[in-house]
């Protein structure tokens, strides 16, 4: 059904604030179609944020300590990072090889764990400005790709959250030993071991390797003969049931 690629990605940010945080790194994975790793189809980078006397003026968050704690950079490696508009215009760049055709639905299917909750906010603030955000002063990012319409780095119309899916999955079969249905605990339920986690590029790996495996148990599950089509005939719920 879908011919686009999938772009698996991942912020960290200096905090916890997705409308005033700062972002410190990103990382994106490519698969194809057919939920294969595309061979050069990873993108990772460090961002530079802005000096803390520079945050006020932008209506942005200093680096918090306890965010750099838990996403094991430090200040003295940010300061080297590239700015924030290189990174982005290396990102944008990256994301169009794999865009199947020319207009932006051809343009990958955006996929991560939590993104419309956080992630998704970043996108809409680097590449259309802080406009949705109650506290900006003076525009700190606006770098695009966008329209009237908004980012236009993705697919518009299609996305895969991976914390919905876990979330639906949990919501029908109740797991007493899953606590909570963090990345954190997934990754101790599933068996995900190895690399150091809350890094970009550590995060989208497991994000993919959790995307691909439901993936792959409904299309088994749809597999065994069970369809849609004809299946309302009769149905479940109507207006009189009101």
């Amino acid at each position: 059904m879908n011919r686009n690629f999938y772009a698996v990605f991942d912020f960290e940010t200096g905090g916890k604030n997705k409308f005033t945080s700062q972002p410190i790194e990103i990382a994106c994975l490519i698969l194809d179609n057919k939920l294969k790793p595309v061979k050069g189809g990873l993108f990772e980078s460090l961002m530079r944020p802005y000096e803390d006397e520079d945050c006020e003026k932008y209506g942005l968050e200093p680096l918090q300590d306890d965010a750099l704690k838990v996403n094991h950079r430090t200040r003295e490696e940010l300061r080297e990072a590239p700015e924030p508009k290189l990174v982005w215009k290396q990102f944008a760049d990256f994301l169009s090889n794999y865009r199947v055709e020319k207009s932006v639905w051809g343009a990958p299917v955006r996929v991560g764990y939590n993104i419309c909750g956080f992630d998704d906010y970043f996108i809409d603030r680097l590449c259309c400005g802080q406009h949705r955000s109650p506290t900006v002063l003076e525009e700190p990012y606006n770098f695009g790709p966008s329209s009237e319409y908004g980012a236009e780095l993705f697919k518009p119309n299609m996305f895969v959250d991976v914390l919905q899916t876990v979330n639906e999955w949990t919501a029908l079969h109740y797991i007493p030993e899953l606590k909570s249905v963090s990345m954190d605990n997934l990754r101790k339920y599933l068996g995900l071991t190895g690399g150091q986690t809350h890094t970009a590029a550590q995060d989208i790996i497991d994000t993919a390797e959790v995307f691909i495996r439901f993936l792959r148990m409904k299309q088994n599950f749809m597999s065994k003969g069970i369809k849609f089509k004809d299946s309302c005939k009769e149905r479940l719920i109507s207006i009189e049931d009101f």
